[in-house]
Parts: structure tokens; C-alpha cells; sequence
């Protein structure tokens, strides 16, 4: 079951290229303009807790991503002016996500349902490099440590919704192959 669950959650998460804008104080702002890159996700351990009718999977593992340029215009807390390109690459970050699947016989049938995931990620430390930008990120970092990981959860929660639905069709599949009897 572990090896089938590996092949449900995606190894790689392309991110689009965007734009947007940080706040970095209640009076500064910074434009940024991201290119395309990677997150990659990367499995450590797998554990099924059962209980009733119900199936607990958590799964453990460590994110990190490709190198992706950044561009940055605009003030920051006490930067002016700030015309930059930096270099973004996510460090290796601990993660977890745990799905919990109903299993249960009704008229003869057995009904399969997956909740939605619940993925968590440990706060990523800055991920900018090459710029004076850099130094502002882990001030706002210190005021909010979860930031980087948020706008990960962000990027990744839409790839994540669609393994509910995977894990019923594959345990259905498998399922209706066999026989039960209440």
C-alpha cells in the first residue's frame, strides 16, 4: 500500500511564474515578479493507523525546490528604491500530510471515502539569496516565521486536493475485484 500511495502524491509541483506584492511594513511595499520553478516533495515514511471504519495515513517526508530568479521593486521597511534580482531556492523543509479514509459495508457494498489532506510544513527559513532584499526577508521572517511556509501551502493545496480522490478510485478499484459478506 505504501508504494501505491508514493505514486499518488507528486514527487514534483511546478509553481507558474506570478507576480504580487509583500508587504513589509504598515507603510512599505515590494513588488516582486517570480519566475517558474520546482517544489519537490520527497517521501521519508508512511504509517496507517486503523481505528473502526476508519483509516489514518500519514505520511512524512522533506520538501526543497529548484533555483528560481525573483525580481523586486519597490520599499521595504528601511530600503528605498529597491531595484533587485535575487535568487530563490526553498531549503530542505520537513512536511507532513494526513488523509483519513472511511471504509465501511452498507447493503453489500463497500463505500470508500477519502477526507481532504491536511499537509503541514515546518517553518522555511529564507530562501532568498544574492540581494540586498535578502536581509529585509528574515526581519519579516522574524515577525511572521510561518510566512514563506504559507505561500508554499498556497501553491501546493490545489495538487493536494486531488489525492482524495486517487486513494477512493484505487481502493475501489481493488475492492470491487472482491467479495464480502456483512
Amino acid at each position: 500500500i505504501g508504494s501505491a500511495i508514493q505514486d499518488l502524491v507528486p514527487s514534483t509541483i511546478s509553481i507558474g511564474a506570478g507576480q504580487g506584492t509583500l508587504d513589509c511594513s504598515s507603510t512599505t511595499t515590494l513588488n516582486y515578479d517570480l519566475q517558474a520553478w520546482d517544489l519537490y516533495l520527497n517521501l521519508d515514511e508512511i504509517d496507517f493507523v486503523s481505528q473502526e471504519d476508519t483509516l489514518t495515513l500519514s505520511i512524512y517526508g522533506h520538501l526543497s525546490s529548484s533555483s528560481a530568479l525573483v525580481d523586486l521593486v519597490g520599499d521595504c521597511t528601511i530600503f528605498e528604491d529597491l531595484q533587485e534580482q535575487c535568487s530563490l531556492e526553498i531549503p530542505t523543509t520537513p512536511f507532513s500530510l494526513a488523509i483519513t479514509i472511511e471504509m465501511r459495508l452498507e447493503n453489500g457494498v463497500f463505500v470508500v471515502q477519502a477526507q481532504d489532506p491536511n499537509f503541514t510544513i515546518s517553518a522555511i527559513t529564507n530562501p532568498l539569496d544574492g540581494c540586498l532584499v535578502s536581509d529585509s526577508v528574515d526581519t519579516i521572517l522574524g515577525q511572521n516565521p510561518n510566512l514563506m511556509s504559507d505561500i508554499i501551502l498556497d501553491a501546493v493545496t490545489p495538487e493536494l486536493e486531488t489525492i482524495p480522490a486517487s486513494i477512493e478510485g484505487s481502493l475501489n478499484s481493488v475492492i470491487d475485484d472482491l467479495t464480502f459478506s456483512e
